[in-house]
């Protein structure tokens, strides 16, 4: 819809003539046309250099008005999506159920790990969101709600997010990692900071793609954070996350379904809107957030790993529209045991720094697929005692698909195969979702 904007304003003159400027010759022609005669009653004739300057001047507030209409009717689009229900968040349910069901085995062992962490830093860093969303409200910043849509909507985002894991926890005995309890599915954790960086997301992601993105880099931090401690396996945060997510788009939905369009600041097209579809055509250089999980090999030798989740920062340079370098950092972490001591596990932790060249292609106005190569160095660092930490090199190659929508980021999925110059974790699949804010 930006695109036919944009395509529309280039049939109108460099310099735009103001409303104002087009209005004035047109009442001035209504008197103008009204018949004139001189003291002798003789016809004035009328000037034909003035009369092409006029039909110009209409010519040109035509096309003025179509540009209007499209515009006006991208924005009508922006406020149905805001009221509409989102699905966010259905994709994170699903990838905890799927790896539940596929590493049932690993996760109903007998193996206990250590703790590790503190859950209260993790809700504090779960709660991050919340308080920058109210803070910004305080500060005066026009929020996407009212404030009767906000305090309702957030009030019952959290009341469900809350409610639904907590059930849910006590109606399945699932133990932690830890063995601190049998109530460890889904991660309350992650259910409540997912909800914290959605209502973030939909209160103030119009303002600037680095707030959604951040707050959902807080979100994904509580997830590691709860994995890295031993609290909880990969499912169980996936699930959480999916739960608040949900939860939260839910009761914007609902609200709005009491409330209206009375409780929605209505959503308004910027120009920073059509320059970023322009560079996303033209020139998409891009810093992206990327999460997901690496999956390949479950064991080496004696040694039997669990899910790993990864996430970290992209960026991406682009010479032109297609050739691009790019710059990755990523961080990954699982659980794992050895056969030979299956009473206690141990963690892996690893962090990938890679470089490579990207060729990226427009499959529509709003929708791009690339393939990549890259190599880089991997450290791995391990909890085991009789494991040594370790640094080797690793390369790979991988695709992506981004879609630029009608929030302030591209959203996509990266697909990368890596492999490393090691004994462990050889050769991985890494799926990441993508949050892409074009610079």
């Amino acid at each position: 819809m930006i695109v036919k904007i944009v395509n529309a304003m280039k049939d109108i003159f460099e310099e735009t003539l103001s409303l104002k400027k087009i209005l004035m010759p047109v009442v001035g022609l209504i008197f103008f046309l009204q018949p004139c005669h001189s003291q002798d009653n003789s016809v004035v004739v009328y000037d034909s250099t003035y009369m092409a300057e006029i039909e110009s001047l209409m010519v040109q507030a035509e096309k003025e008005q179509k540009v209007r209409d499209v515009w006006d009717e991208f924005e009508k689009g922006m406020l149905k999506h805001e009221m509409s229900f989102h699905l966010d968040g259905v994709g994170e349910l699903l990838r905890g159920s799927i790896d539940s069901w596929r590493r049932k085995g690993f996760y109903q062992n007998e193996t206990t790990w250590p703790q590790r962490g503190n859950s209260y830093i993790d809700y504090g860093l779960a709660f991050s969101p919340l308080a920058a969303t109210w803070g910004l409200k305080m500060l005066g910043v026009e929020s996407r709600s009212t404030t009767k849509r906000m305090i309702a909507a957030n009030s019952l985002a959290l009341g469900l997010s809350v409610g639904v894991s907590s059930i849910w926890k006590r109606s399945v005995e699932e133990p932690r990692p830890n063995k601190s309890g049998i109530h460890g599915m889904p991660s309350r954790h992650s259910a409540v900071a997912f909800s914290c960086a959605t209502i973030l997301h939909r209160e103030y992601g119009h303002v600037s793609p680095f707030i959604s993105v951040g707050a959902y880099s807080a979100a994904t931090m509580t997830e590691i954070m709860r994995l890295h401690n031993n609290d909880h396996w990969v499912k169980d945060i996936y699930v959480g996350a999916g739960i608040g997510t949900v939860a939260t788009n839910l009761s914007y939905f609902l609200v709005d379904k009491m409330m209206g369009k009375k409780g929605v600041n209505k959503p308004k097209l910027t120009m920073a809107d059509m320059q970023r579809v322009l560079k996303y055509n033209m020139q998409p250089t891009s810093l992206s957030l990327v999460s997901g999980i690496e999956s390949g090999s479950n064991h080496d030798g004696t040694d039997f790993y669990g899910t790993t989740i990864t996430a970290g920062m992209e960026y991406s340079y682009f010479f032109d529209s297609h050739l691009a370098i790019e710059g990755m950092g990523r961080y990954a972490t699982t659980q794992g045991y050895d056969e030979n001591e299956p009473s206690v596990g141990y963690n892996i932790d690893m962090a990938h720094f890679d470089l490579g060249t990207k060729y990226s292609w427009l499959l529509a106005p709003d929708t791009r697929f690339g393939c990549r190569a890259f190599a880089g160095t991997r450290l791995l660092f391990t909890t085991k005692q009789a494991a040594k930490n370790e640094c080797c090199a690793e390369c790979g190659i991988g695709g992506s698909l981004n879609l630029i929508n009608k929030e302030k980021y591209a959203a996509g999925v990266n697909f990368d195969y890596v492999h490393a110059f090691s004994s462990k974790m050889t050769d991985r699949l890494v799926i990441n979702a993508v949050w892409q804010i074009i610079l």
